[in-house]
């Protein structure tokens, strides 16, 4: 009883240290999650845009040939 009551406050010292080092990793974690959606985000509407801009360009090629063989009849 006697080394309980004379390490008890070094013990929850400890303890909460623990805590607080899971809880900060935790936060960084959430931290690191909320980026990698950000990026993902933005790599996704990069990646529609080109998409979108080969689509026109594409389709006007189409057009011009379509025009130049009607024309060429």
């Amino acid at each position: 009883m006697n080394n309980l009551e004379t390490y008890y406050a070094e013990n929850i010292e400890v303890r909460v240290r623990n805590l607080m080092a899971k809880a900060k990793s935790q936060i960084d974690f959430k931290t690191l999650h909320n980026d990698y959606l950000s990026v993902r985000n933005n790599t996704i509407l990069t990646f529609l845009i080109n998409e979108q801009i080969l689509l026109k360009n594409h389709l006007y090629e189409r057009a011009q040939n379509i025009l130049k063989q009607a024309e060429a009849l």
